[in-house]
């Protein structure tokens, strides 16, 4: 391999990572603007309740006024309106979001776990 071919390999390489680069920054910049484009303070979803397969309840906020609706796979369609007073919220509406790292310690713990009884269980057995 000589040199002309060592600096065209490299040049490949670069231009590789710039593309995925490239594409990595606009799909990050298309989804903030789309996220941005889409919040609104005039429609929200509230709450979400599967029924079936791709078929869920939802209560949603229209303005003031307070909806459920059925969403299917091909349909959506209006059960009916509720007054806000018969509705009932949490105290605390901020959302606590427990960090995937959490979950993540919490399943490699408990499989350490059950691996190491297994071991256990056989090396009694062995005696």
């Amino acid at each position: 391999m000589d040199l002309k071919d060592y600096f065209q390999f490299v040049t490949v390489i670069i231009l590789f990572f710039v593309i995925l680069w490239a594409a990595y920054m606009t799909t990050r910049f298309l989804g903030n603007f789309q996220m941005n484009k889409s919040k609104g303070n005039n429609l929200k979803i509230i709450e979400v309740m599967p029924v079936g397969p791709q078929k869920t309840l939802q209560l949603i906020r229209i303005g003031s006024e307070y909806m459920v609706i059925g969403v299917s796979k091909d349909h959506i369609t209006f059960v009916q309106s509720i007054d806000e007073s018969k509705l009932t919220f949490p105290e605390n509406n901020n959302e606590t979001v427990i960090p995937f790292s959490a979950y993540m310690k919490k399943f490699v713990s408990k499989h350490h776990d059950s691996n190491n009884k297994l071991g256990e269980d056989i090396d009694e057995g062995k005696q």
